[in-house]
């Protein structure tokens, strides 16, 4: 049910229904099952006028699933799925007002059929084919030009956006017979091939960089009055996997997997391993590891950069007379030895179960990645495709989580990592600010991240529970400029301040008229943490360094529907 919030008074806060039907098609031979749910959401942003700081959306979901056993070893599988988004005001923030904010809309579509045989003895082989469609469209609410000052930003968005891809894809997998040789060894083989497309439509207006006297420092303008261009590509894969039961406690995976795609025009290999073991009879501790060697997928919105609009740039003395010539700014590939961007993972774990069905684990990530795509310029403002791009990510993890009398549950788990690349800005036409280092945490980046929840029971009570939720994390990375727009230091060299939120509530199960209900009060950030959203990075600005969009604390009611109570 719509829940209330009163973060701005009392208003509809975030909706959630769902709903799901299944049953026989053809009794005996047919099934299906249709599910959906949908979302609607309300977000007030503090330090903007009453009436100018909401934005929402709203997205809904649809999944038919069907199964038709033509014969007891030959089953049909087809699924259909339609996702929507709506997003309005997309964008919204104390430092940008409604004006400069976009309405996004998001449509997919997904198909497939499945055909799988079984042919006794353990083989098994399955066909497949799927159909899937994306399309995404972004609205400026106007056609004036943007303006990036010290103090915010104002005007349009200044990209009005149409893209849609496409992505056809067959499959062919075998579970080979199982056999023994030092163990139990499970084969399994497959093949898929791929067509994609990747389509869109871009219209731009202009932005201008406005200094800390109010003087227009610069204006960016775009070529042509638009672009519109298509771009194909395909992909072959293969694999083969072998698993291995040594032991009845032991097994160890081994693979090995090939790729192509038409746009780098390159064979990978990339091998993998993983190895489980349960070194104790009573099966309660498990250990795991793991390596594979994995390559990126090609985005065709990198390769397609060179077909859209290029910028040319405009910059002016205090006088307002232009400062030079103007700077085009356009995107070529001309490296014939691109390579397909590769990562090394490697992982490792151990699971335990404690007394009283207590599940603890301690996990840990090691991923580095190179030869990613990125553009670099050259003085003379042209930007080249290379494979330059690095990335790390390191994490530990440590989780406990336990379930109990049915129904209720708690987990908490914290996690140590590192984010960091040496392209972290994305360079392109549509990109602001100008940046000589671009090495440093990715914007997700957050070192230190506690995160807990509950439902609980309330003691002697019947009918009565506390859910609670509890994040606390190092804040995000943000970077310093200056007023022409450039980064000045490394990319990404200052943290917001630290974000925690403590959410608690109480909530009554009942019935009425056979239905089973739950209501449910109570605050979320009950500690009333300012956990800013938004800062002013400009040196030289009045309000350098001042943090924007504090949550504060607000009341929250919702209503749950669960259905029938048992025995209707």
């Amino acid at each position: 049910m719509p829940g209330i919030d009163t973060r701005r008074g009392f208003y509809f806060g975030n909706w959630t229904p769902r709903f799901g039907v299944s049953g026989p098609i053809w009794r005996g031979r047919a099934w299906f099952a249709d599910n959906f749910d949908a979302q609607y959401h309300q977000a007030f942003i503090n330090g903007l006028p009453k009436g100018q700081d909401q934005q929402s959306g709203w997205g809904g979901s649809n999944l038919l699933h069907t199964q038709v056993n033509l014969t007891p070893s030959n089953i049909l599988f087809a699924d259909f799925l339609i996702n929507n988004d709506v997003q309005n005001r997309a964008g919204l923030g104390p430092l940008d007002p409604v004006s400069t904010t976009t309405n996004q809309r998001g449509r997919e579509y997904f198909v497939s059929v499945k055909d799988q045989m079984y042919f006794g003895h353990g083989m098994l082989v399955e066909f497949g084919y799927a159909h899937n469609q994306f399309f995404n469209r972004v609205i400026p609410q106007g056609d004036q030009p943007y303006i990036i000052s010290p103090n915010g930003r104002s005007g349009n968005y200044w990209v009005n956006s149409t893209e849609r891809t496409a992505r056809d894809q067959f499959l062919a997998d075998v579970f080979l017979p199982a056999f023994h040789a030092a163990g139990t060894h499970q084969f399994k083989v497959g093949t898929d091939f791929d067509r994609l497309g990747y389509s869109a439509d871009f219209r731009r207006t202009a932005y201008e960089q406005i200094g800390l006297q109010g003087e227009v420092i610069s204006r960016t303008t775009f070529l042509s009055n638009g672009s519109s261009f298509k771009l194909p590509n395909y992909e072959a894969s293969s694999y083969v996997l072998d698993t291995w039961r040594l032991r009845r406690n032991l097994q160890l995976d081994l693979g090995v997997r090939q790729d192509w795609d038409r746009l780098v025009d390159r064979v990978s290999i990339s091998p993998r391993m993983s190895v489980a073991y349960s070194p104790f009879a009573s099966g309660r501790t498990r250990l795991s590891a793991g390596y594979a060697i994995t390559y990126d997928a090609t985005d065709l919105a990198v390769f397609a950069r060179p077909l859209d609009q290029q910028s040319m740039l405009l910059r002016y003395n205090v006088d307002g007379s232009l400062a030079g010539p103007p700077s085009v700014t356009a995107f070529v590939i001309d490296n014939p030895h691109l390579k397909a961007p590769r990562s090394f993972n490697w992982s490792g774990g151990v699971d335990q179960e404690l007394p009283h069905r207590i599940f603890a684990g301690v996990h840990y990530l090691w991923r580095h990645g190179n030869n990613g795509f990125t553009y670099l310029a050259t003085p003379d403002s042209i930007f080249h495709l290379t494979n330059f791009r690095s990335d790390a990510y390191h994490s530990t993890q440590i989780s406990a989580r336990q379930t109990f009398a049915g129904q209720y549950e708690w987990m908490a788990s914290y996690t140590h990592s590192r984010a960091v690349s040496n392209a972290v800005l994305n360079l392109s036409i549509d990109q602001p600010l100008q940046v000589q280092e671009n090495f440093g945490p990715l914007p997700w980046d957050s070192p230190n991240r506690f995160l807990a929840s509950a439902y609980l029971p309330v003691p002697r009570t019947k009918n009565w529970a506390i859910p609670m939720l509890a994040d606390a994390r190092t804040g995000f990375p943000f970077s310093i400029t200056d007023e022409t727009g450039r980064v000045i230091g490394p990319v990404d060299s200052r943290r917001f301040p630290s974000n925690f939120d403590l959410n608690l509530h109480v909530e009554r199960r009942f019935t009425l008229h056979n239905y089973r209900f739950a209501i449910r009060v109570g605050f979320n950030n009950i500690t009333d943490h300012l956990n800013p959203t938004a800062v002013n990075t400009v040196i030289g600005s009045p309000q350098y360094l001042h943090f924007l969009g504090f949550e504060g604390r607000h009341m929250v009611f919702r209503l749950r529907l669960f259905g029938r109570s048992r025995g209707n």
